[in-house]
């Protein structure tokens, strides 16, 4: 009778130990299922990056590889480069173009480079900017990257994509909401010319002599 009852109790006691090892086990794969749903996630919005966006890449080749945007020389011209851009990629039917401006707070300190406002060629949600990186980034990215420093504050302007250039002297006042036209990209070529020339003969660029009223740098 004793051993019965021995028995019986050792068996439920076994029984309990098994289960409570199932639920144990069964929370520590629960646990690995979120950590891989986190990762993916991760993973997943990584992927959106411009940089993993074969279209973007293509229209960041098409500007690159067509060799007649000086895109070595930052020391001004940004307004140009992203008016061909415009140009180049608007005769390849691109869409969704617009221009993204970044200026120095008034009276505060110029942004890298030495500049007083910076410009690129947005479309949709990325940023062609070559001057500064070697792929398509985004605009948040693109930002940062023109700051003299890190905590830089800085002036944000979004255009459609046929303004040309300040059309106010921003080194004095900063951004003023108004813009220069180069509809027939006369002054544009001008520039680009300019500097091509000036540094394949090694001498000072000087690009006043071109039409359009524009802000240099």
């Amino acid at each position: 009778m004793k051993k019965t009852i021995f028995l019986a109790i050792t068996g439920l006691l076994m029984v309990t130990f098994t289960s409570c090892n199932q639920d144990r086990d069964d929370s520590i794969s629960a646990s690995s299922n979120v950590s891989t749903t986190i990762s993916s996630n991760l993973a997943s919005r990584n992927a959106y990056h411009p940089s993993n966006n074969r279209v973007a890449w293509d229209n960041y080749n098409t500007v690159v590889n067509s060799n007649i945007i000086p895109f070595g020389y930052t020391a001004e011209g940004c307004f140009a480069r992203a008016h061909k851009m415009k140009q180049l990629l608007e005769n390849k039917g691109v869409k969704n173009m617009a221009k993204v401006w970044v200026y120095k707070e008034r009276g505060g300190a110029q942004l890298k480079n030495g500049w007083s406002y910076h410009v690129a060629l947005k479309i949709d949600n990325y940023v062609l900017d070559p001057s500064l990186y070697d792929k398509p980034i985004t605009e948040e990215e693109w930002v940062q990257a023109c700051k003299a420093y890190k905590d830089q504050v800085v002036v944000r302007d979004v255009t459609d994509a046929s303004r040309y250039a300040p059309a106010d002297d921003v080194h004095k006042f900063g951004k003023t909401g108004r813009y220069s036209y180069d509809h027939n990209y006369k002054a544009t070529d001008c520039v680009i010319s300019t500097i091509v020339n000036s540094v394949r003969n090694r001498v000072p660029v000087n690009i006043s002599n071109c039409p359009g009223g524009f802000t240099a740098r």
